[in-house]
């Protein structure tokens, strides 16, 4: 995956936009509460984390889990971890 390059050389500023862009093309195209639209807010969180800004990862990390639950249950397998 591009984006873990990008995160694994610390070229944060590529990544962000990157998985910003990502983000906005999903919402677009699958609205606001779909598993993959969680999936770049999980990536964004991940990225925050590398960077040591805990808040914003954590605000984004719950978003992703609550899109998670309400479109693919509590016992789905990725929620019931």
């Amino acid at each position: 995956m591009i984006i873990l390059r990008y995160r694994k050389q610390r070229k944060f500023t590529v990544a962000q936009k990157k998985l910003n862009k990502a983000l906005r093309i999903r919402e677009d195209c699958f609205g606001k509460e779909h598993p993959e639209v969680a999936r770049t807010l999980h990536n964004i969180a991940t990225l925050k984390v590398a960077q040591k800004s805990y808040n914003e990862a954590k605000e984004l990390f719950e978003r992703s889990l609550e899109i998670r639950k309400k479109v693919l249950g509590e016992e789905h397998p990725e929620i019931a971890r």
